[in-house]
């Protein structure tokens, strides 16, 4: 896909790119403030505020407020709008055809900029977020994750406590996170579409978000993490274990590490013959597990994820601990690495065929810390990806030190500390 971007910022002090592709048919926006979970005022007893405001916003505004009707006029023609909170952000998002980009940008900044908050409409959000977080306490990886995240020194809270946290929030509360987190110079957009002939309306309609100004772009929070002891969850009525081993860095990968630490999650879990996953369902051990990574501005997690009847558990890890031993010693084979490649370059080709998975792209990076990646340099990071550069990225991870292991279902301490101590043989002194 060809496009062109630039940055722009408004008299107010909100920055944003914009994406221009010729002849794309549907425009997407985003809206996105550093305003989640983790800018919450009072975060230990409060967290929930982030999310009650974002679904508060969603609802109602100054100028449709009557629910329906505001529903009515985003999809009218076949738009559709959404918002998001997570630990960073609250996120607002749109998409609609070419023809009617400039009205649904409008209706955006109605949502953004003219909130309308009111005791009924904060009653009934409060319920259903009371519902949707009710709802999680059922699903093994909300449980699990949050409370491995909180061990290793993430600042997070679990679904319980989320729920908790309910109880303590008032509609003063969401007001006053509004005013301090919905500022001008707080907020950054994407807008992509064809704007080829239409740049200066759409400078236009951005200057009319006529947010207060006075604010900054706050800056992320840095956790530093730390090792930890297993992570249990009992459920004596879920009988499937679900099981994460995840490791951290306590710094960003590059483009390029990142590459490499994709190619490496194809070689352990991406396919039915890979070495972990492959092998594992050959053996009936389990269904389903996967190797991934993520990396953040200042941590980067790898991760071996999965779902396994206790009775299987020691020999997965023990088919595990083999495979991720050899990595590290460097046994990944050239035909191995080809593989691997030739996966990535064709999810490449696939991967950017709408503006919205383009904006997306562009987005994760830029944020975070401001860079704008160019997608038509993947093909390059993806053919420079070494053998030596996943192992020494692998080596890396296990010198670090920062890691551990949660389970959750019908499961106990013992199980986790047999295991842990399978996976502690990994961390030996690279000489």
């Amino acid at each position: 896909m060809k496009y062109d971007v630039s940055e722009y910022t408004t008299k107010r002090g909100s920055k944003g790119l914009i994406i221009s592709v010729a002849d794309a048919p549907v425009v997407s926006m985003d809206f996105e403030f550093r305003a989640g979970y983790c800018y919450v005022d009072d975060f230990d007893h409060k967290i929930q505020v982030a999310h009650v405001l974002e679904h508060m916003m969603c609802r109602v505004n100054d100028k449709y407020r009557d629910p329906i009707k505001k529903e009515l006029a985003v999809t009218k023609n076949g738009a559709s709008s959404n918002a998001g909170t997570g630990s960073y952000y609250i996120g607002y998002n749109a998409y609609c055809a070419d023809f009617e980009w400039q009205r649904i940008m409008e209706l955006m900044r109605y949502e953004i900029c003219q909130p309308y908050f009111t005791e009924q409409s904060f009653k009934a959000e409060m319920r259903t977020v009371r519902s949707e977080l009710t709802n999680y306490l059922s699903q093994p990886w909300r449980m699990l994750s949050p409370k491995v995240a909180q061990t290793l020194g993430d600042k997070q809270k679990t679904y319980p406590e989320h729920i908790e946290s309910l109880d303590n929030i008032s509609l003063k509360d969401i007001k006053e996170h509004y005013r301090l987190t919905h500022r001008a110079e707080n907020m950054h957009f994407i807008v992509a579409g064809d704007f080829t002939d239409s740049l200066d309306r759409l400078y236009a309609e951005l200057e009319k978000f006529d947010l207060p100004t006075g604010g900054e772009w706050q800056e992320l929070p840095c956790d530093v993490l730390h090792a930890a002891k297993p992570t249990v969850i009992k459920r004596k009525d879920v009988p499937a274990i679900s099981f994460t081993f995840c490791m951290e860095q306590n710094r960003e990968l590059t483009d390029e590490e990142c590459e490499a630490m994709s190619a490496l999650e194809h070689i352990l879990s991406g396919t039915m013959s890979s070495r972990i996953y492959g092998q594992a369902r050959d053996k009936g051990l389990l269904y389903s597990c996967t190797v991934g990574c993520s990396s953040g501005k200042y941590n980067t997690e790898w991760y071996l994820d999965g779902r396994a009847n206790a009775e299987q558990l020691p020999a997965f890890f023990d088919l595990a601990v083999r495979e991720l031993d050899k990595v590290k010693r460097g046994d990944i084979t050239e035909q191995e690495l080809a593989d691997a490649k030739s996966y990535a370059l064709g999810r490449y080709r696939m991967g950017i065929q709408t503006t919205g998975q383009l904006a997306r792209y562009l987005s994760g990076r830029w944020l975070y810390d401001g860079l704008i990646k160019d997608y038509n340099d993947e093909p390059d990071k993806i053919n420079g990806v070494t053998r030596e550069q996943m192992v020494e990225l692998v080596r890396q991870f296990f010198d670090a030190n920062i890691w551990t292991i949660g389970l959750y279902g019908a499961t106990d301490n013992k199980m986790a500390n047999q295991l842990r101590a399978k996976l502690k043989q990994l961390f030996w002194v690279n000489k």
